[in-house]
């Protein structure tokens, strides 16, 4: 993956993931690409709005 100067964030990336539960020896480098995480809109809703 190279990185881009045209200010477009780029489809993947590499990471650090969790392989199992434990300590510091369940986390591994991916030098694979990885999915970027996307932003999605989320909805707040105030709890009166739910009171009956």
């Amino acid at each position: 993956m190279e990185p881009r100067d045209d200010g477009k964030i780029p489809a993947t990336m590499r990471a650090v993931v969790l392989t199992g539960h434990g300590g510091l020896d369940t986390l591994v480098y991916r030098r694979t690409d990885v999915p970027t995480p996307t932003a999605v809109p989320t909805r707040y809703s105030c709890a009166s709005e739910h009171a009956a």
